[in-house]
């Protein structure tokens, strides 16, 4: 009818215009766009010959791979204004894609009213996401796009995807081991790839070696392990311990997580299908922030594709695994909620570790599904 087309595409227009009204108001907050302001940062440090790893006193360290700032470069020549409000646009361009990606993977083709929830319930973590400035969206649509590139047979597209979400933020590295176990191929090929422009990064600028790097994030990772709202277990380890938890310790319990989920994926042999990539994929992302020695709790955006193909199979889930990730999915959405406004420490403290547990939840459900999705030798 094409009055609903009319209708249609009035609320789209409404919406882009809420969108760049809120992309044009961030520019000009002063407190807005806190990690953005750091990549732009490390993008004036490439552009003037500087390491971008070098302290700028009184503001944030970049502790991302250098060709992130490389790649930002163009925006030096903008004002800053201007590139605030482009910034803005990309993250909620990437949020939209990778929502979309996730429903393309999650094979849903009509709209149902628990997507309506769906939406309700991540809008205050892509609040978080687009205030902050932040590139968790962006790796999250390369890394998915990857994902739909090997289910449609097209090897090249998807090893250039995962390479981009290794480059854009250390945490897309969790996906290599992955791709190089379920499609060897492509795997070792992006990897091979991706330390190499590694090294290549080192040579061409100051300072930017994977040594650097490694120092850079292992001085922070350390002295801000225990700042709230984090939601890693590196974290909450830290201050169960009441910060004596040494850095051999940290290093050792984040490689044994990391380890067990690749020994699991051994185990299990994954098959290469659509479900069992889209499943693999969707906990990697969601496992990301819970084995990072700092993640805060916008990362939990991360939850995303998981929610998307849970929900899309909702109807099929045993009674425990909804009531689990129902209240999973509530724990996330009201502590983004509450953390954006809270300034009690005490509240901080115990609403990150509701999210904590409602991502282990949304894990516990997403695995769930997993198994059905695989074929044991």
């Amino acid at each position: 009818m094409w009055h609903r087309a009319w209708l249609r595409t009035l609320v789209w227009t409404v919406v882009a215009a809420a969108v760049i009204w809120v992309a044009v108001a961030l520019s000009a907050t002063p407190d807005a766009l806190e990690d953005f302001v750091v990549y732009r940062r490390a993008a004036w440090d490439v552009r003037n010959g500087v390491s971008v790893y070098v302290t700028h006193p009184g503001e944030l360290t970049y502790e991302y791979f250098p060709w992130l700032a490389v790649a930002l470069v163009p925006l030096t020549w903008l004002p800053p204004r201007v590139t605030a409000v482009v910034w803005t646009l990309l993250v909620v361009a990437a949020v939209v894609v990778a929502a979309w990606l996730s429903a393309v993977l999650a094979g849903l083709h009509a709209w149902r009213p628990r997507y309506a929830v769906l939406v309700l319930a991540f809008l205050p973590l892509v609040w978080a996401e687009v205030v902050q400035g932040q590139v968790n969206a962006l790796l999250m649509a390369a890394a998915l796009a990857g994902v739909v590139a090997l289910t449609r047979g097209q090897p090249r597209t998807a090893g250039a995807c995962f390479i981009a979400a290794a480059l854009i933020k250390p945490h897309g590295l969790i996906f290599l081991p992955w791709l190089s176990l379920c499609h060897r191929r492509v795997g070792v090929t992006a990897t091979t790839m991706v330390m190499a422009s590694l090294v290549v990064a080192g040579w061409l600028l100051p300072d930017a070696t994977l040594v650097d790097w490694g120092r850079r994030v292992w001085r922070d990772s350390l002295e801000r392990a225990t700042e709230p709202p984090n939601v890693s277990v590196a974290m909450w380890a830290t201050r169960l311990t009441h910060g004596r938890l040494d850095a051999v310790l940290l290093v050792l319990a984040l490689l044994a997580v990391l380890g067990s989920v690749i020994a699991w994926f051994l185990w299990r042999r994954p098959k290469s299908s659509a479900s069992a990539d889209a499943a693999d994929v969707a906990l990697l992302c969601i496992a990301m922030p819970l084995i990072s020695p700092q993640a805060w709790f916008g990362q939990l955006l991360f939850a995303l594709p998981a929610t998307v193909l849970i929900t899309a199979q909702w109807t099929s889930l045993r009674l425990r695994d909804r009531a689990i990730f129902a209240a999973s999915i509530a724990l996330i959405s009201a502590g983004a909620a509450v953390l954006a406004v809270a300034t009690n420490q005490f509240v901080i403290d115990n609403v990150s570790l509701a999210m904590t547990f409602g991502a282990v939840g949304t894990i516990w459900t997403m695995a769930s599904i997993r198994a059905s999705a695989i074929s044991p030798a």
